[in-house]
C-alpha cells in the first residue's frame, strides 16, 4: 500500500504579496518531515526543496529560503491527489504551513492558501474538488494557517472518502503562535509521537489528544465518512516492505541510449498507445507515428509494437522486419535494408514500387519501419530531389492494395479490433510537381492477390510533427499523413510506470517521494524522456556502487 506525505512549508513571499515574511513554517515542516520518515510508512515530499549531501547521500529538507509558485503548489497537489487508480496512493497526507487569507464578499468569504508570488494561490474550496475527484482512498489534510474556512463547509463533499481535517484557525481568527513555531504543529507533532501511548497513532487518536491538549486546541474536523476506516499516522514498529524477487536480471534502465526490441521487458507506461498503432496496423497499410523530438517515437516502436507483432499481436501472422533511416540516400538504404534483413536473397536494384513489391517475401506479413522520416529533408538535400521523390513513390505506391479479409484463425482479433468494413482506398495518383510525376501510379506486385498468409507490406514510420509543413509540399505524402494524431509525452501514471516498474522487475522499490519528485520534474520539462532515463540510470548505478560497498 503506497502512503505519500506532501508537506509544505513557505516562510519567503514577494513584496508584491503585500505579505511578511515567517519563522516557523519551515521548522515546522522539516519537523514534522522527519517524524514522518522516522516513524512511519509515508513518503515525505517536503517543498520547497533543499539538497543536502550527509555522509554521501542526498536529501531534500525544506529550503529555509526558498520559494514556492502557486504553479508549482497546484502541480504538487495534484500529482499528490492523483485521479488516475493506477497512480494514486492509498493514503496521501497534505500538510500546509504558511500565510493563510481570507477574501470577503458582500455575502460569501473566501478562504486562500498563500504561496510566494500570490497572495490568493490555491482557493480551499479547489483543493477540497481536487481530493474529492482524486483516487485517494485516504485523505489527511493538516493546515497550520490563519483564516481556514469552516471545515464543515471545506469536506462537505467527500462523502465517499475517509479523511481527517486539522485546521489551526478559523476564518475569522489567525492561528496561534509560540516563540520558534506554530501551536497547531507543536500539538500535532506531540500528538504523532508513537512512543507517548501504544506505539502506534492513527487519525482517531491525534483528534482525542488535540481535543485533551491542555492550551486551547486548533479546530479539526472529527473523522467520518462513508465506508471511514481510522487512518494510520505512525507507528514505532512499522514493518519492512515485503522482499521482492527479481524477475529481470539486466540493468532497469538505459540512459541515453534509445530503447530496442531488446529492451521489450523493461519498456512501461506507454500501453494504449502501443495499442493505438497496432489497431492502425490491422486496419492501414501506412501507419505514422508523429510526435516532438524527445517524446520516445521510436522506442515506442522498437521497444513496443514490433515485440507485440511477433508474438502475433496483429493479423496473427509470421511478420518479417525490415527497418531503416533516410539517409542522404534513402533508395540506396532501402536496399541495403532488404539485404539486412533477407540475407538469403539476392535484392536488386530498387528504383520503384514493383522493384519493391518483387523482393518482399511471399507467405508473410512484413513491416517496414522507417525511423526518423524527417531525414528526407534534413538529410537528402535539394541535389537529391529526384531520389527523394522516387523513394516517395516508391514506398507510398506499395501502400496501395487493398488489405486482404482475415483468414478464419484471427477473425476473433479481427473482430475486436474492428477493421474496415470496406477496402483500404489506394491513396490518389502521383500528381506532377515535387518530382512526383507520371499520369499513372506505379501498380504492386501481383502476389498481393493471393488468398493465402500473405498480407503484403505494412509501412510505419516515425516523424517529427515540425516536419509536416515540408511534408505538405508532396500531395500523395500529405494525404497519407491525413488522420494520424500526434504522441503526446505520457502522463502521470505512464511517467511513473516507466520510473517504478523496471525497478519492481529486479526487486527493488524507489522511495515513493523520489518516484513523484521525478514524475513532477518531468511533466515540467518538455522532452525530457532522455534525461529522465539518464537520471534513472545514474540512480541505479549509484544503488549498485552502495550496494557492493
Amino acid at each position: 500500500m503506497r502512503r505519500l506525505a506532501l508537506i509544505v512549508g513557505i516562510s519567503q513571499y514577494q513584496k508584491e504579496t503585500g505579505l511578511s515574511p515567517l519563522k516557523a513554517p519551515v521548522k515546522d515542516a522539516n519537523a514534522l518531515s522527519r517524524l514522518l520518515k522516522r516513524h512511519s510508512g509515508f513518503h515525505v515530499i517536503a517543498l520547497p526543496r533543499a539538497v543536502e549531501i550527509v555522509d554521501g547521500e542526498k536529501y531534500y529538507p525544506v529550503a529555509e529560503h526558498g520559494t514556492l509558485t502557486a504553479d508549482e503548489l497546484k502541480k504538487a497537489i495534484g500529482a499528490a491527489f492523483s485521479a488516475d487508480k493506477n497512480s494514486a496512493a492509498a493514503d496521501v497526507l497534505f500538510y500546509f504551513s504558511g500565510h493563510g487569507v481570507q477574501q470577503r464578499g458582500i455575502s460569501t468569504h473566501r478562504s486562500f492558501l498563500a504561496c510566494s508570488d500570490d497572495k490568493f494561490a490555491l482557493d480551499l474550496s479547489d483543493l477540497a474538488k481536487t481530493i474529492q475527484k482524486s483516487a485517494v482512498k485516504n485523505a489527511v489534510v493538516i493546515l497550520d494557517c490563519c483564516h481556514v474556512a469552516e471545515v464543515s463547509d471545506f469536506f462537505s463533499g467527500l462523502h465517499n472518502k475517509s479523511r481527517c481535517l486539522i485546521a489551526a484557525s478559523t476564518p475569522q481568527t489567525e492561528a496561534l503562535a509560540l516563540p520558534e513555531c506554530s501551536l497547531l504543529t507543536e500539538i500535532v507533532l506531540r500528538g504523532l509521537d508513537p512512543q507517548r501511548a501504544t506505539g502506534r497513532v492513527d487519525t482517531a487518536d491525534l483528534v482525542k489528544f488535540i481535543n485533551q491538549y491542555p492550551q486551547k486546541p486548533p479546530q479539526f474536523l472529527p473523522p467520518s465518512g462513508v465506508s471511514f476506516d481510522f487512518i494510520e499516522l505512525t507507528a514505532a514498529d512499522a514493518p519492512p516492505p515485503a522482499e521482492q524477487k527479481p524477475k529481470y536480471d539486466g540493468d532497469p534502465y538505459i540512459g541515453l541510449k534509445a530503447f530496442e526490441e531488446g529492451n521489450a521487458a523493461i519498456f512501461f507506461g506507454r500501453e494504449q498507445e502501443i495499442q493505438k498503432r497496432l489497431e492502425s496496423l490491422a486496419q492501414r497499410r501506412f501507419v505514422a507515428l508523429l510526435g516532438a523530438s524527445g517524446s520516445g517515437k521510436s522506442s515506442l516502436v522498437k521497444a513496443g509494437v514490433l515485440p507485440k507483432l511477433r508474438g502475433g499481436h496483429v493479423l496473427g501472422a509470421t511478420w518479417q522486419f525490415i527497418a531503416m533511416t533516410p539517409g542522404k540516400n534513402p533508395l540506396q538504404n532501402l536496399r541495403d535494408a532488404l539485404v539486412r534483413a533477407l540475407p538469403k536473397q539476392q535484392i536488386g536494384a530498387i528504383a520503384t514500387a514493383a522493384d519493391l513489391a518483387k523482393e518482399l517475401p511471399s507467405g508473410t506479413s512484413t513491416l517496414l519501419f522507417i525511423d526518423q522520416f524527417e531525414e528526407l529533408f534534413t538529410e537528402c538535400k535539394k541535389e537529391n530531389e529526384q531520389e527523394r521523390a522516387a523513394f516517395l513513390r516508391c514506398i507510398l505506391g506499395i501502400c496501395q492494395p487493398p488489405v486482404l479479409p482475415f483468414p478464419e484463425s484471427v477473425k476473433p482479433f479481427a473482430e475486436s479490433v474492428k477493421p474496415f468494413a470496406e477496402p483500404v482506398k489506394p491513396f490518389p495518383e502521383l500528381v506532377e510537381g515535387n518530382g512526383l510525376t507520371g499520369s499513372e501510379p506505379e501498380k504492386p506486385h501481383a502476389s498481393t492477390s493471393s488468398a493465402g498468409g500473405f498480407f503484403g507490406l505494412r509501412v510505419m514510420i516515425t516523424l517529427r510533427a515540425d516536419f509536416l509543413a515540408q511534408c505538405s509540399e508532396y500531395p500523395a505524402l500529405a494525404q497519407a499523413l491525413a488522420g494520424h494524431t500526434l504522441l503526446t509525452a505520457p502522463d502521470a501514471a505512464g511517467l511513473r510506470a516507466a520510473i517504478t516498474q523496471p525497478l519492481a522487475l529486479v526487486g527493488m522499490t524507489m522511495a515513493e517521494a523520489l518516484a513523484t519528485q521525478l514524475v513532477m520534474e518531468s511533466q515540467a520539462e518538455k522532452g525530457s524522456l532522455p534525461l529522465l532515463q539518464y537520471a534513472l540510470e545514474q540512480l541505479w548505478k549509484a544503488a549498485q556502487r552502495r550496494a557492493r560497498a
